[in-house]
């Protein structure tokens, strides 16, 4: 998510730092706060997400969908080719150690938007499938590899997992709910407990799920 007006935030949530040079070049929403102004901070991004098209931060998921769409398939993705539904809101109140390349073991506290995405294009949706099909974790991990050593990268690769959403919460239903804030492995697949966040019948205490306000 992006800051589209700097000074207007800090008016509404105080000063405050980015996280890294790389979020302020991009003005990312990662941003650096005393614990003390983090109900702030949490009272105006739940006020602001559910806005259509709000002059402080943004609040659609179209840009960043497109942009992993191009990195992932290498396909522009046009406007009415998915459709989305705003499906409620979370929030992570106890910071955990993020692992963001940027900055790494920062104690980080997320809320997400969380959106339903339709898939309307035949032809994206046999791309989305196919790639999902191609690549397994050992492919992925040797594309990263690829990128560090060889060409002097992130040590990053991009690539789709489709699986039955049915699947992947039965999984996570099976685990005592004081131990879903740890990884856990579906179907062959490393899960971060961040996709809990999506999944609206799996709860964790780490999350406090909202309906759209």
């Amino acid at each position: 998510m992006r800051i589209r007006d700097v000074p207007a935030l800090r008016q509404h949530i105080g000063d405050f730092e980015f996280d890294s040079p790389h979020s302020q070049a991009e003005q990312d929403f990662r941003i650096l706060v005393p614990a003390a102004a983090w109900e702030r901070v949490k009272q105006f991004c739940l006020a602001h997400l559910v806005k259509p098209d709000d002059a402080i931060i943004e609040t659609g998921p179209q840009r960043e969908l497109a942009e992993e769409f191009m990195d992932a398939l290498h396909i522009p993705l046009a406007p009415g080719q998915v459709l989305f539904r705003p499906a409620g809101l979370v929030v992570e109140n106890t910071p955990a150690p993020t692992t963001n390349l940027y900055s790494p073991g920062f104690p980080t506290a997320r809320i997400y938007r969380i959106f339903e995405a339709t898939i309307r294009d035949n032809s994206l949706s046999t791309a989305l499938l196919e790639n999902s099909r191609r690549y397994a974790d050992l492919d992925l991990k040797a594309l990263a590899e690829a990128d560090y050593y060889a060409h002097g990268g992130k040590g990053r690769a991009n690539a789709v997992l489709a699986l039955p959403l049915d699947e992947v919460s039965a999984a996570y239903l099976k685990i005592p709910l004081s131990q879903r804030d740890n990884l856990l492995a579906v179907d062959g697949h490393l899960f971060d407990p961040s996709v809990i966040a999506v999944l609206g019948n799996v709860d964790a205490p780490q999350y406090e799920k909202l309906c759209e306000i």
